[in-house]
């Protein structure tokens, strides 16, 4: 049995961690295992947002990469492994560097992570909910032009996704939306 890699991406403080541990405890409580990666930007001790630069990127990249296909091998315990952002979420921060000509010096690793986003079985695109303010934890960035930016480059780099499907704003109808997409690509029905 192999695990269904999903892709939750998208600017920053855009629910996609809330999505995932909500749709994880429903998906459990039906049975089907659920692993979660977590955010790699938030294991390093790399400048992030406005200061990532050419030596962040790279160092995300792999770290990612290594950590997805790590949980390939997870397949026999789980059924689902989320990742909690991703290589396209990386991709638009690097977007966001190229701005300032501290983009991914790397064509070999830019080449490698654009092969790897054709790599999730399932995608989907958290937009921002301008009523929702930005969730300060010493990571994120306060400004919401900046969020705004980020959502743009997330955008652009959605569509290096083999299929990627733009997430409804209201979290009950994010959950109906995600979970109804899993539970078909593993062949149960929305009753289980």
């Amino acid at each position: 049995m192999t695990s269904l890699k999903i892709l939750i991406t998208g600017a920053y403080s855009t629910g996609k961690s809330t999505l995932i541990a909500v749709v994880s405890k429903s998906l459990e409580s039906s049975g089907i295992p659920v692993f979660v990666l977590s955010d790699s930007s938030r294991e390093i001790n790399f400048p992030l947002n406005r200061e990532q630069g050419h030596d962040t990127t790279l160092w995300l990249l792999s770290w990612q990469i290594s950590k997805e296909r790590l949980s390939k091998s997870l397949g026999a315990s789980y059924r689902v492994v989320f990742c909690d952002r991703g290589v396209p979420d990386i991709l638009a921060h690097d977007l966001e560097a190229r701005r300032r000509g501290q983009e991914l010096q790397s064509e070999i690793a830019l080449q490698a992570a654009l092969n790897w986003c054709c790599s999730y079985d399932l995608s989907f695109l958290s937009t921002i909910d301008e009523t929702i303010p930005v969730q300060e934890d010493g990571v994120r960035v306060a400004d919401p032009s900046y969020r705004r930016l980020m959502g743009e480059f997330a955008a652009q780099t959605a569509a290096y996704l083999t299929t990627c499907q733009t997430l409804p704003l209201a979290l009950e109808d994010r959950v109906t939306f995600v979970r109804s997409r899993i539970l078909s690509a593993l062949g149960y029905s929305e009753g289980a």
